[in-house]
């Protein structure tokens, strides 16, 4: 079946509240301009206004930012401002047509802590499946197959699973212990019965 990706931007206002932006990351001499894809027009212009330096956009499955002491980050919702400041561990502000705000320190910590959690459980498994989505653009066929050594090196029994839906409905039944995933990071927050972690987050310590 063929496909076709039609790019759509998010064309509500926001140099509202540029002034006052201005005034928040004032103090901070190096200051980077990102954006999820549908602000992906706005960041050289809010760039160029801030005197900051503009980044590509940020996606669940990567960010990319350059060495900086804050980011400015064109979106709505606090996903991937939360990702941000969790690689950057840089104060981060949120720009959307709704206003600004900076990233709350506590909404950080406590996704630390609750992170911890899950790296623990999935830790003490002893059974543990590595998902694999088949869909386009999320698909690492090696990538799972390395973790799925890489396990078994540190003493796990550990099985690759591959397949476009990755929900909680077709994966709950497997006899695991945990799950690792290579897909989209948000599948980690569906209701699963199993403790299950990004790769990014266990690979900082297995």
């Amino acid at each position: 079946m063929d496909k076709k990706y039609i790019p759509v931007s998010d064309l509500r206002g926001i140099d509202e509240f540029l002034p006052d932006l201005s005034k928040l990351v004032k103090p901070y001499e190096r200051v980077v301009v990102t954006s999820t894809i549908q602000f992906k027009h706005r960041v050289r212009e809010v760039a160029d206004y801030l005197e900051a330096i503009p980044s590509d956009i940020v996606l669940g499955c990567r960010v990319v930012i350059p060495d900086c002491d804050c980011v400015v980050i064109i979106t709505t919702g606090e996903f991937h401002a939360l990702k941000v400041a969790l690689i950057t561990g840089k104060p981060v502000f949120v720009l959307s047509p709704s206003g600004i705000k900076e990233l709350d320190q506590k909404l950080i910590n406590d996704f630390k802590k609750k992170q911890a959690i899950r790296v623990s459980k999935v830790l003490d498994a002893k059974v543990i499946g590595v998902l694999v989505s088949t869909k386009s653009g999320q698909s690492d066929e090696r990538l799972g197959s390395e973790i799925v050594n890489t396990l078994r090196v540190k003493g796990r029994e550990a099985y690759l699973f591959m397949a476009n839906d990755l929900s909680p409905a077709q994966l709950n039944d497997f006899p695991v212990d945990a799950w690792v995933n290579t897909a989209c990071p948000r599948i980690i927050e569906d209701e699963f019965d199993k403790p299950i972690v990004n790769w990014d987050e266990l690979r900082k310590v297995i």
